[in-house]
């Protein structure tokens, strides 16, 4: 799960995610996921390459690229972020903004 205490796992999926279509992940070799090394000579297989890989998020998902693009700027070109939920705290304690009860429990 990625909820919560938990959280890190979403930002670390997703990074996980774009290291695969970029050739950067450690599975990136074979599209089926062996338990087999990768051998010495075959090429990494990517669809993409950082210098060209965007993203974009809202809400919540502002918060997930927040993340990511902290964790690892060296994966994405470029990060689109629309009206990123970043600063919880602060959000939360203030009653004037319309939050529905779903992102309370969150």
């Amino acid at each position: 799960g990625g909820k919560q205490s938990k959280k890190e796992n979403s930002f670390k999926d997703y990074i996980a995610c774009a290291e695969f279509v970029t050739g950067t992940h450690p599975s990136s070799h074979s599209f089926f996921l062996t338990k087999s090394p990768k051998p010495k000579n075959e090429k990494m297989m990517s669809y993409t390459n950082p210098s060209l890989l965007c993203a974009s998020g809202s809400s919540a998902g502002g918060l997930l690229l927040g993340a990511v693009a902290n964790m690892r700027p060296d994966l994405f070109a470029a990060m689109i972020m629309k009206v990123p939920f970043v600063d919880v705290m602060t959000s939360m304690v203030d009653p004037s903004l319309p939050l529905t009860i779903h992102e309370y429990d969150e």
